[in-house]
């Protein structure tokens, strides 16, 4: 049986359990019943029959435009659907802080043990 995490955000406060269903069966669930914001994490099998739900990641970056040399520095919380490159993609090109990103760099990263 599939297993899926839900941790859902409501008023400053986060609540994290897990639901018997496909990551696409908890999505409609938490559009149904959840308010605030909810992140899904689908679980991914160990070796033998155990189940682990996969934890997100705390990226830290360092952004900057070269033609202006203006710099900026951002944290943010990727799913476990994502990886680091999605993230420099999506950042690219965009306005942050200020600064016309053109180029991105990683400072730290680690798993993100609180949503």
């Amino acid at each position: 049986m599939p297993k899926t995490l839900i941790a859902n955000r409501v008023n400053g406060s986060t609540k994290t359990f897990a639901v018997p269903a496909t990551p696409a069966q908890a999505l409609t669930f938490c559009e149904a019943n959840l308010e605030g914001e909810y992140a899904i994490y689908k679980s991914v099998a160990k070796l033998g029959s155990d189940v682990v739900a996969v934890a997100p990641l705390l990226l830290s970056v360092a952004f900057k435009n070269e033609l202006t040399q203006q710099k900026g520095y951002a944290n943010f919380v990727l799913p476990a659907t994502k990886t680091e490159n999605d993230l420099f993609t999506a950042l690219i090109g965009t306005t942050l802080n200020g600064v016309l990103i053109d180029s991105v760099s990683t400072i730290s990263q680690r798993i993100c043990d609180k949503f």
